[in-house]
C-alpha cells in the first residue's frame, strides 16, 4: 500500500489528509478539500519504486527449509488530477 497520493503527500506522511494541498490529494483523500483550492489543477507526478522482496521459511524438527526472493526491478507509479 502507498501511504499517499502523490509526492507530496507521500512527503508529508500522511499529514495532509485534511489539508487542501493540492488536486491529487483532494481527490483521493478528502473530496471537501476541492473548495479550498484556490484554482483550477492539473496535477501529475511520478514516483519510482524499488521491491525488494526475501522470503525464507523453515519447517521446524526438519529439514525443510527454502529462500525465494524477487528481482522486480524499478516501477513507475504516476498520480493524474485534475480539479
Amino acid at each position: 500500500m502507498i501511504p499517499g497520493a502523490g509526492s507530496v503527500h507521500r512527503s508529508m506522511g500522511g499529514a495532509s489528509v485534511a489539508a487542501p494541498v493540492d488536486a491529487a490529494g483532494a481527490c483521493y483523500w478528502n473530496l471537501a478539500a476541492i473548495n479550498a483550492l484556490e484554482n483550477n489543477e492539473f496535477f501529475f507526478s511520478a514516483e519510482l519504486l524499488i521491491a525488494d522482496v526475501n522470503l525464507a521459511s523453515s519447517v521446524p524438527q526438519t529439514s525443510r527449509s527454502g529462500e525465494d526472493s524477487s528481482d522486480s526491478g524499478v516501477a513507475v507509479a504516476p498520480t493524474i488530477a485534475f480539479v
